[in-house]
């Protein structure tokens, strides 16, 4: 950039050594072995190595010469030390007044090269005029001045730049241009237009200078002359600062309130520069806003939502209005509670919280309407619509909690509000009961009985108290509920309340009084709102009440109910009824209904069953062949899966002896005591192998050899065991369970092997449950499921199944249980089905879970709020197992078919599983939607607040982003890790606004254009 000038310095001025040629050559050059040439300073100067010359001067004496010509070379390669040594060499040569002015003129020109116009000027200062000729005089003036400018020290720039303008040399337009911005700053408008309208075609300043003079006729407040000056420099497509004469040409227009050319040049400015300040960005929103393009002006005000500054509360407020005339109802409130948060104008403030939480009671935002509207002070013009609002928002709240607190809060209230708290307070209690949380339910539920008001209210809260104290086994409280219910004429319930009062007296073994609620049961019932599934359990059970009354035709009358009920046991009905015709010695019709049975319900648990009891009748009828041959289907069709099997062995044996075929019953009877498990039907086997082989065949020693190598039995212990299980059984009937369960123990101790041993096992166990010591009567449960061939195992296996699963809350076991009922025992109902469901959740037993959760739902008798807990657990399964597809459909349909929890937290889960995959307008769908059909569980519409925060977020609405956070930290203080987790966003949310915003402080149209000259390009 400055070669040029530099050239002029070679051999300069100050102490220039015109040395001897001869001596040079003498210095510089010899010879020496091999002719080698080795160059010193002098060779390296000449040849305008510097660097290689600076090095070997250096090593030379510091003396006059070798400073001289080291200064040279330093100026030469731009070193810093080039001004001192150019100092150096001045002072040892003692020169002229001429050379110390040229040297100190070049020291000058070294600092205003490298921009250090403090020293610059200093030495330029110095330099005494009488030395300098006419261009350095210029120069001097001119740089003395672009110093100063730099420094914005007006006046002196204007005076040094006016003296160089008088030379007339190379800076005279530069100093022109540069005079007419410091006039411009000093208030010289005509001066600085003058200056201007010098160089306005200059080459140089042609694309700056419409800048400035666009800007002195705007402050002038010459619109016209702006516009028609500026419009014609912007046609010049290299104009330096085109946005700047946008923005100026713009506020000209806005000025004389054509708005259209004002938009069409702000827009324009706008889109061009990074950095905006308010006031600019708030013009162009109203302007635009004026215009009816609503779109940028929104742009605009969202850019300044987040200003705590009289400006940003009334962008905010704007904003509002903007999307209410949109119908964008949730972004309006988003606005509003911007709004509301400064108080620059208290007016708006009050309007626009009162805005906003109207419109959060609009959108069922039931939390942030209540907290709000009852925060709201009493003096605030808005307070009475407000307590009208509160109370229509408590009144439907679905938002219990919230609305209970707030209540409780309010030391007196009125009728309304007490019958809204009676109401809210039943609600929750109610929900709590469906959802099991029993205890909390009964908290509620007695909030709501004991608060005057609606009677009807108290009516349900006794029914609702009735059945939580059921399922925690208070039977004695449940009674007294139930019945003050029943006694207060409320018919809605009164079916359940019967229902669950006979089954009390049936655990009571109070049957009389069970029957008696049954029959009440009935006529109560209600097809339009009650469970046809409990109506056909009641059919059932009076049916079996009056069979344990040896009321056989009210019985039959009963199963008929429920068959024409087209009830789901309808197998188990046929076979009760064919037991009653045999009880009736009606065995023609028992067979019928029993080939019935078999014919229609192929797979039924009662197959076996139906068999023998054909079997039997058979025999009664006198036809012992076709009973013979009965038995040996049984044995054929079920062999050891059948407890019958052992037992139509020895039918057979007593049928081939009353035929007097001893032999064949011999084998008969062998073959039923060796396939029984039951030690009492195996005894029974002895005895009439016993009577064959000593009274019928007198071979007594033979039947010896049988008992001990066959049956491992001796004669003489087989009276010891009856006689010591009998004194036990006989406590257990008298329902002496302790005594019992000693006796049976000491049974088991003595008799290992004893023909009783597994009657001891169950009866023991029994006695732990008649006690409710679950615990303990499971061992003894599983030890007969382990044997898994006795009678007992299948009893065994279900009551192991419900202790498992209700009281040790052991859900490995309970599932193994229920799976085994399912799978090898062929039980396939619903209560099966939905343990096994529920137990494989509980343990997260991933194959139990798609197994039993896709048997559930394809069952077409399954109740929806069972259905729509098994899609619950299937669609955690497949979201876990990133399943994402199935998850969602699982979700939905738990959405459709119930209102509790799980439907909350699903809902959740789909907007969840949207966001992740990127889907947004259906995340932020959802996610609204969660946030009020989930109002009931705060948590999760905590959690969609957060999620709409992270979908505004990565939309980069960062109003509605704000506000979902703040909504979350504000309204739910109760749960302090999502409060937590909303603030941690909130914060690095406010950080990337700061780091987006182009928003300035001020943005002046003032600015210098430092433009180089012509010895300077």
């Amino acid at each position: 950039m400055y070669s040029n000038w530099y050239s002029v310095l070679c051999f300069w001025v100050v102490g220039l050594l015109i040395l001897p040629n001869q001596a040079l050559s003498q210095e510089s050059a010899h010879l020496k072995s091999h002719n080698f040439f080795h160059p010193d300073a002098w060779d390296y100067q000449k040849n305008e190595l510097s660097a290689l010359a600076i090095h070997e001067l250096e090593m030379l004496p510091f003396e006059d010469i070798q400073v001289h010509n080291e200064a040279k070379n330093v100026h030469i390669l731009q070193e810093r030390r080039a001004i001192d040594l150019l100092i150096e060499a001045t002072r040892r040569n003692n020169s002229s007044p001429t050379e110390q002015t040229a040297a100190l003129f070049k020291v000058a020109n070294i600092y205003f090269s490298r921009g250090d116009y403090e020293n610059a000027t200093a030495y330029f200062r110095k330099l005494d005029a009488d030395y300098l000729e006419g261009p350095q005089l210029d120069e001097r003036a001119f740089k003395i001045g672009y110093a100063s400018l730099t420094e914005k020290q007006f006046e002196d720039a204007l005076t040094y730049f006016e003296e160089s303008e008088q030379y007339k040399g190379l800076y005279k337009s530069s100093s022109i241009y540069y005079s007419g911005i410091c006039q411009y700053y000093l208030g010289m408008k005509e001066e600085a237009i003058a200056s201007f309208r010098l160089v306005d075609n200059h080459a140089n300043y042609k694309n700056v200078v419409p800048f400035y003079l666009a800007q002195i006729y705007f402050k002038d407040g010459d619109y016209d002359r702006v516009i028609e000056y500026a419009s014609s420099k912007l046609n010049n497509g290299s104009i330096d600062n085109k946005d700047q004469i946008d923005r100026i040409l713009g506020l000209s227009y806005l000025a004389k309130e054509d708005y259209t050319n004002a938009l069409k040049h702000l827009n324009a400015y706008a889109s061009h520069t990074p950095r905006l300040s308010e006031n600019e960005l708030y013009q162009f929103a109203i302007l635009n806003y004026k215009l009816g393009q609503l779109d940028k002006s929104q742009e605009y005000l969202a850019e300044l939502s987040p200003r705590d500054t009289p400006i940003g509360q009334m962008s905010n407020y704007l904003l509002a209005s903007i999307f209410l005339d949109k119908g964008q109802k949730n972004d309006a409130q988003a606005a509003f509670k911007q709004a509301s948060k400064t108080q620059h104008f208290p007016n708006v403030q009050q309007e626009s919280q009162f805005n906003y939480l109207k419109l959060a009671a609009d959108l069922g935002q039931e939390r942030v309407a209540i907290n709000g509207l009852n925060s709201l002070s009493s003096s605030s013009s808005y307070y009475r619509e407000s307590q009208n609002i509160l109370s229509d928002v408590l009144a439907n709240s679905s938002d219990h909690e919230m609305a209970i607190q707030t209540l409780e809060n309010i030391p007196t209230k009125n009728e309304k509000l007490n019958d809204t708290y009676k109401d809210l307070t039943f609600q929750k209690g109610q929900r709590q009961v469906k959802e099991g949380e029993y205890r909390m339910a009964i908290q509620n539920l007695e909030k709501s009985l004991n608060t005057k008001g609606n009677v009807r209210t108290s009516h349900q809260t006794q029914f609702y108290l009735g059945l939580a104290h059921h399922e925690i086994g208070d039977s004695e409280t449940s009674e007294k509920h139930l019945i003050d219910y029943l006694q207060s004429g409320h018919r809605e319930n009164a079916f359940e309340s019967r229902y669950i009062l006979a089954y009390q007296n049936i655990d009571s073994k109070d049957y009389k009084t069970s029957l008696k609620h049954l029959e009440k049961a009935v006529s109560d019932f209600n097809p339009a709102t009650d469970d046809k599934a409990l109506l056909n359990d009641v059919l059932i059970r009076l049916a079996d009440l009056e069979l344990l009354n040896n009321d056989y035709n009210s019985a039959i009358a009963y199963y008929d109910m429920a068959i024409k009920n087209d009830v789901g046991e309808a197998d188990y009905i046929l076979y009760q009824k064919s037991m009653i015709e045999g009880v009736n010695n009606q065995h023609i019709d028992k067979i019928t209904h029993l080939e019935e049975l078999l014919r229609k319900y192929p797979e039924s648990a009662y197959g076996d069953d139906a068999l023998f009891e054909i079997g039997e009748s058979l025999i009664a009828l006198k036809k012992h062949n076709e009973a013979h041959q009965i038995y040996n289907e049984l044995i054929l069709t079920y062999g050891d899966r059948s407890e019958y099997t052992a037992t139509s062995h020895m039918r057979q044996g007593l049928l081939s002896y009353n035929s007097g075929d001893n032999y064949a019953a011999l084998n008969f009877y062998k073959q039923g005591y060796k396939t029984s498990k039951n030690k009492e039907e195996r005894r029974q086997a002895l005895i009439a192998i016993e009577e064959i082989y000593v009274k019928d065949l007198n071979e007594p020693e033979a039947f010896f050899a049988f008992t001990e190598n066959e049956g491992g039995i001796k004669i003489s212990n087989i009276s010891k065991d009856s006689i010591t299980y009998i004194i036990a059984l006989d406590a257990y009937k008298d329902n002496e369970y302790t005594k019992a369960i000693e006796l049976f123990n000491k049974y088991t101790a003595r008799y290992p092997e004893g023909i009783y041993h597994q009657d001891a096992l169950y009866h023991i166990g029994e006695s732990y449950t008649l006690q409710k010591a679950y615990g303990q009567a499971l061992p003894f449960y599983e030890k007969l499921i382990q044997d898994g061939t006795n009678k007992y195992a299948l009893t065994a296996l279900k009551k192991a199944a419900l202790i498992a699963y209700n009281h040790e809350q052991d859900f490995k076991k309970s599932f193994q249980y229920y799976d085994a009922l399912y799978a090898e025992h062929n039980i396939h109902n619903l209560e099966v089905i939905e343990a096994a469901l529920y137990s494989a959740f509980k343990y997260n037993h991933q194959e139990g879970i798609e197994k039993y959760g896709n048997i559930a739902v394809n069952e077409p008798k399954i109740s929806n709020e069972s259905k729509s807990a098994a899609y619950y657990y299937l669609g955690k399964l497949y979201n876990n197992s990133q399943q994402k597809d199935l998850a969602i459909t699982a979700f939905s349909e738990v959405v459709k078919l119930s209102t509790n929890n799980h439907a909350a937290e699903s809902s959740y889960s789909i907007a969840k599983i949207m966001f992740e995959a990127g889907d947004l307008e259906e995340a932020e769908k959802k996610a609204f939607e969660t946030t009020q059909v989930a109002a009931h569980y705060p948590v999760f519409v905590a959690k969609s607040l957060i999620l709409l925060g992270d979908i505004f977020d990565t939309k980069n609405d960062h109003i509605n982003a704000t506000a979902a956070y703040e909504s979350v930290i504000e309204n739910f203080k109760e749960n302090p890790l999502l409060v937590t987790k909303a603030q941690e966003k909130l914060k690095i949310l406010k950080q990337k606004i700061e780091d987006n915003s182009r928003i300035i402080d001020n943005n002046e149209l003032d600015a210098i254009n430092f433009i180089p000259t012509e010895t300077q390009r």
